[in-house]
């Protein structure tokens, strides 16, 4: 039917004797409108424990909780967030074991003053998403009694929330863009206020801008006629301005060549008589591809953007003869983002 007393069925029976009184009333937390303690008892047909306070020069004692005395054995019994205390007041607290026969005699008085009130929690919490992998929070400081600042994050459904940002006091609206974020994430956010007395936060949900498709590759081909730009040398000058999105730009390019031919593309800016000298040209055999680092010493940049001029003249590796007069087909290739 009980167990020293307390109910083990649906109905009460009832007590034989009080229950004893509880003892080592002890203060674990007290902020600015609740605290938290816990005291020790034995199994004495207690039904529940009466948490009182009184303020700090009064006599009269205020019933602030009621509860069952959900613990085993042995463990001290917990009262977590007695509150509707006042801030910034001296208050004594002291319990008692109560069941039929009425209530125990009180435990120890413990006392405490409440912290300052907590400050008034952020409003007006907005997010958005600036990127797949950033986020902005804005909010307004409605508080004058801070003495810090919180934004916490927490991805949805996995683990819990953590600090990733901290400031002293603010006032006003205050932005701030979250970095580091994955693409098309739910991602819940916290803005915490927060002094001795406790804290007040406001949060919502922002979900991240979802990841740009792989940049493309695209080849095209072009004839490139030959051209004298003076006696006795030819060039093929290939004018780059294909109609291709905005941030488009050349990865490579080959010349579709025989195995004798040397092509000898020009620096930007350099002369036509200094074409094949090492610090005016790069040499490119046939269907050698054109690297970032040649790129960049071409055109000064390893993603050049058209519109662009390709120059080259050609020489032969065996020294032999060239037919100089023919049209070579030379590949290009761009990436579209």
């Amino acid at each position: 039917m009980n167990d020293g007393g307390r109910q083990t069925t649906g109905q009460k029976c009832a007590a034989p004797a009080l229950p004893a009184t509880p003892t080592n009333l002890t203060i674990h937390y007290i902020f600015d409108t609740f605290v938290t303690v816990s005291v020790e008892n034995l199994p004495t047909w207690e039904w529940s424990y009466k948490l009182y306070s009184r303020v700090a020069g009064s006599t009269q004692w205020v019933l602030q909780k009621e509860q069952a005395p959900w613990r085993s054995d042995g463990d001290p019994i917990w009262f977590h967030g007695a509150g509707n205390l006042t801030p910034e007041r001296y208050y004594c607290f002291k319990i008692t074991a109560s069941n039929s026969k009425g209530e125990s005699g009180p435990s120890n008085e413990a006392c405490a003053t409440t912290k300052i009130r907590r400050p008034a929690a952020p409003s007006n919490l907005t997010g958005i998403s600036n990127s797949p992998t950033t986020a902005t929070l804005s909010w307004k400081d409605n508080s004058t009694t801070e003495t810090s600042y919180e934004l916490l994050q927490k991805e949805a459904g996995v683990g819990d929330y953590r600090v990733i940002k901290t400031w002293g006091p603010l006032s006003g609206t205050v932005s701030y863009t979250v970095t580091g974020l994955k693409p098309g994430t739910d991602y819940y956010f916290t803005v915490r206020a927060r002094n001795e007395g406790g804290s007040s936060d406001t949060g919502m949900l922002v979900t991240t801008q979802p990841a740009p498709p792989p940049p493309q590759e695209v080849t095209q081909s072009y004839w490139v006629d030959p051209y004298i730009p003076f006696e006795g040398t030819v060039f093929w000058r290939l004018n780059l301005n294909p109609n291709l999105p905005a941030g488009a730009y050349i990865k490579s390019f080959q010349y579709v060549v025989g195995p004798d031919w040397i092509m000898h593309v020009m620096k930007a800016g350099k002369l036509y008589s200094q074409c094949g000298y090492a610090d005016a040209s790069i040499p490119f055999v046939g269907y050698q591809n054109a690297t970032a680092e040649q790129l960049n010493v071409l055109y000064g940049s390893s993603r050049p953007k058209p519109p662009l001029s390709i120059e080259a003249c050609a020489s032969s590796r065996s020294g032999g003869n060239l037919p100089l007069g023919n049209r070579i087909l030379v590949n290009v290739t761009y990436v579209i983002p």
